[in-house]
């Protein structure tokens, strides 16, 4: 698949995740799933996401969540993670996405929520192309990936490129 296909994808699953219907209802059922999944054996650290572009919101499963969470911080063409909990206050990184102040305490989470514009049933994600989540992955391999996705976003089949991390794990609304 060449680029300008992965872009006619993304555009696609985009559009779908935005229509997504009975959106809040999903979103529960996906942090009840992610509450099921992870208390059976809890992350020493969660690492966590800050929904955008109609991404799954966890904010239902962060409220409730009792061990230590992390969200990702941007700097240059590298993440990183740092403690948080949702009474701290936030600034916007580089992509306007909300992140910790630089004074929380960096951190390299067990565990890692991953948003998704699409999963195959190999575990390979489509994002949206900066490779972020790619890299921290490849450079943190002892970390678990679970990618955060409706239902309508599993695909069939996505390409794989060598730089292509996959997910350990898929969370939907359907389990």
């Amino acid at each position: 698949m060449n680029a300008l296909d992965k872009a006619a994808l993304r555009a696609l699953l985009l559009k779908e995740r935005q229509n997504v219907p009975h959106r809040r209802v999903k979103e529960n059922q996906i942090a009840q799933n992610l509450t099921t999944l992870l208390e059976a054996s809890p992350p020493p650290v969660l690492g966590l996401y800050h929904p955008i572009y109609g991404e799954v919101d966890l904010s239902p499963f962060w409220q409730t969540w009792q061990g230590p969470m992390a969200l990702p911080t941007i700097a240059g063409r590298h993440m990183m993670f740092r403690l948080w909990h949702p009474k701290d206050p936030l600034t916007r990184g580089p992509f306007g996405i909300p992140e910790p102040l630089n004074t929380a305490e960096a951190i390299t989470p067990h565990t890692l929520l991953v948003p998704c514009l699409g999963v195959d049933a190999a575990g390979h994600r489509l994002g949206y192309g900066r490779g972020y989540y790619d890299r921290y992955l490849a450079a943190h391999p002892e970390t678990h990936s679970i990618g955060v996705i409706f239902a309508v976003q599993i695909i069939p089949a996505l390409p794989a490129e060598s730089h292509d991390q996959r997910l350990g794990a898929v969370v939907t609304e359907g389990g």
